[in-house]
């Protein structure tokens, strides 16, 4: 049986500028605020990256991506020779 555990980073582009945010934050909540702010004459939305907390001005004008980058990894492959036969002599 293989196990696949997934690992999810979520970044934020704003104005070119790309964040990784810290786990464990409400992505659709951040996306809400930010929709939110961009129909106001500037507003800040704030957020958190591992380092540090980070208010950013967003506005009609400003440029923002949201990528959620999906990691896999699963159990180590199997040892191929558990499953080989033994080469024959002659």
């Amino acid at each position: 049986m293989i196990h696949v555990l997934e690992h999810t980073r979520t970044h934020v582009e704003i104005d070119g500028r790309d964040f990784l945010l810290a786990p464990g934050q409400d992505l659709v909540e951040l996306m809400d605020r930010i929709e939110e702010a961009a129909q106001s004459p500037g507003t800040f939305v704030h957020f958190q990256t591992d380092a540090m907390s980070l208010s950013a001005l967003i506005s009609t004008t400003t440029h923002v991506m949201i990528g959620v980058e999906v990691e896999s990894a699963t159990d180590p492959p199997l040892a191929l020779s558990e499953f080989m036969i033994p080469e024959w002599e002659y």
